[in-house]
């Protein structure tokens, strides 16, 4: 639905699609992908196939909505915290890792729906009320609808969408 316009990678197609799914070992399958619209098709990112392309994830076991990401297994994990979810509808997932002995410090913000929600629908405007409380709770004063890029959305957009699982 929305995600921080600081964000440097991919993500720069017309419809986003994240999909996660369970790994035998209780991690978590991260397979993030960018349509675009104008070329009919999914973003590869240049990967030969799918297991290159397939980010992983685990959440700790003590604290609700702390987790771990990365997509290439000599990079670092990345902080993924979800700020808040009802688990049919949205996530809230907010990103803040220091680097460099604390020199470089990205915030950076996903909103996720499991449903595309059109720009300026009544259900759009519903459900941007309701992330922007959970982003006001958790990082009050970070984020604002300047900062975020939305994320267009629905088939009528022209955005094709994998089937669900």
């Amino acid at each position: 639905m929305y995600r921080a316009k600081s964000i440097p990678f991919a993500s720069d197609g017309d419809c986003a699609v994240a999909r996660y799914s369970k790994k035998d070992d209780g991690g978590i399958n991260v397979d993030n992908r960018d349509y675009i619209i104008s070329e009919g098709a999914f973003r590869d990112n240049n990967f030969d196939d799918e297991e290159d392309r397939m980010g992983e994830a685990y959440c700790s076991a003590w604290r609700s909505g702390w987790c771990r990401v990365r997509f290439f297994a000599l990079t670092p994990w990345g902080n993924y915290q979800i700020l808040g979810t009802d688990y049919t509808s949205f996530s809230v997932v907010y990103s803040c890792t220091t680097s460099l002995g604390g020199a470089a410090r990205p915030e950076w913000l996903w909103i996720l729906t499991r449903d595309p929600l059109e720009i300026g629908t009544p259900e759009h405007d519903a459900m941007t009320e309701t992330v922007f409380a959970v982003i006001n709770e958790h990082v009050p004063g970070f984020f604002d609808d300047n900062e975020l890029r939305p994320t267009v959305q629905t088939t009528g957009s022209g955005c094709e969408y994998w089937p669900a699982p």
